[in-house]
């Protein structure tokens, strides 16, 4: 084949042979034309290398297990010159595609309920992801703070602390402190910022707990010790439990939630706390 010369070809390409990279997706496909296999690369700017590690989610979220491809080869003096390859399921990954899978992802890992034993009870991000995800995951590519996932995990689980969540995660100091994430039982900790203290909070997604407060100096220092104290104060509660625990700290404090009053009693709650906030 010399001069130049142009192919067409249509093919499919199983989800699990593409790799996702920034931009785009690539694959090799061998074309008879020139009896070997090219690298074809199908732009879509909306992609993450990320992504690779979830890309089964897409699949799913696409409703396929393969993408159709077609590519239109430019060939001189028998070699590829330029590759030019369109799809129509890549081109369906949008910012709308990708909130449903990151969506379905964060509902997947919590439905399993099989929290891993970590070797820590106090968790970041990237450690929560990294406890419930049997893939290698960056969780960057769908959040760019905790606050995200919180929502997320909001909105996935029947929790009895919607309204009571949802405020803490507005009034979270992220600023000084990382968002924690506790498995065992599934709860959080926040730092909310009083007139002359901080104090940390711990409330559970949905156990019949008490929310727990304890102040802390306005100190990053202190903020940081008083976050080992909370990690093993949560171990002593779950080996020995809550009233073992509460007999020996007078610097803690709890509210109680008041569930059968709806937003009154929500409201109730919010009014203590606030109170608390010295």
């Amino acid at each position: 084949m010399s001069g130049k010369t142009l192919i067409e070809q249509e093919f499919s390409v199983p989800f699990r042979h593409l790799q996702f990279h920034f931009g785009g997706v690539s694959c090799k496909k061998r074309i008879p034309a020139l009896n070997k296999k090219v690298p074809i690369t199908i732009i879509n700017y909306n992609i993450r290398e990320e992504f690779d590690a979830v890309k089964d989610y897409f699949a799913n979220a696409l409703g396929t297990t393969a993408i159709h491809i077609r590519v239109r080869i430019a060939i001189t003096n028998d070699q590829p010159s330029t590759i030019e390859a369109t799809s129509p399921e890549i081109d369906a990954i949008n910012t709308r595609l990708i909130e449903t899978v990151r969506f379905r992802y964060v509902k997947e890992a919590v439905r399993k309920k099989a929290w891993p034993e970590t070797g820590k009870n106090l968790l970041t991000m990237d450690e929560f992801f990294e406890a419930l995800s049997e893939e290698t995951f960056n969780p960057a590519a769908f959040y760019s703070q905790e606050s995200e996932l919180a929502e997320d995990l909001l909105a996935v689980t029947e929790t009895k602390h919607y309204q009571h969540l949802r405020f803490l995660s507005s009034a979270h100091v992220h600023h000084i402190m990382r968002l924690r994430f506790v498995l065992k039982p599934f709860s959080f900790l926040f730092l909310l910022e009083g007139q002359e203290q901080y104090h940390i909070v711990w409330e559970t997604l949905d156990t019949e707990e008490a929310t727990y407060v304890w102040p802390v100096a306005k100190d990053v220092g202190k903020v940081k010790l008083a976050l080992q104290k909370v990690e093993d104060v949560l171990q002593l509660v779950n080996v020995q439990g809550k009233t073992a625990y509460l007999s020996s700290d007078e610097t803690c404090s709890r509210i109680f939630h008041h569930y059968k009053e709806g937003i009154r009693g929500f409201v109730k709650w919010k009014n203590e706390l606030e109170s608390r906030l010295t």
